[in-house]
C-alpha cells in the first residue's frame, strides 16, 4: 500500500493491452480495480487510488481534459486517464 506500488500498477496497465482492457472494463468500480490489482500481485488500497487520482488531476492539461470530455480516441489520452477521470 504505497505510492510506488500504485505507480507500478499503472505502469503495468499502460504496458499491457490485456491488463488495460481489464482495467477499463472495471469502469468506475474502484473496489473492482483494486481487486484486479491484487489479482496481479499489486498491494494497493482505496487510499492509494484516491491519492493517485488526485495527483493525476493536477497534471492534466486543458487539452487532456477536453479530449476525455469530448470522447477523443483512446490513443490521444494516456490509458490511465480513463481510470482517473471516471473515479
Amino acid at each position: 500500500m504505497s505510492k510506488s506500488e500504485m505507480t507500478r500498477f499503472v505502469a503495468a496497465v499502460n504496458a499491457d493491452a490485456g491488463l488495460k482492457a481489464l482495467a477499463k472494463a472495471k469502469g468506475t468500480d474502484v473496489p473492482g480495480v483494486i481487486q484486479l490489482a491484487h489479482s496481479k500481485g499489486y498491494d494497493i488500497g482505496e487510499a492509494d487510488v484516491e491519492e493517485y487520482v488526485q495527483s493525476r488531476r493536477a497534471e492534466l492539461t486543458e487539452e487532456d481534459l477536453g479530449a476525455v470530455a469530448g470522447g477523443a480516441a483512446p490513443s490521444r489520452v494516456p490509458a490511465v486517464i480513463h481510470i482517473v477521470v471516471i473515479f
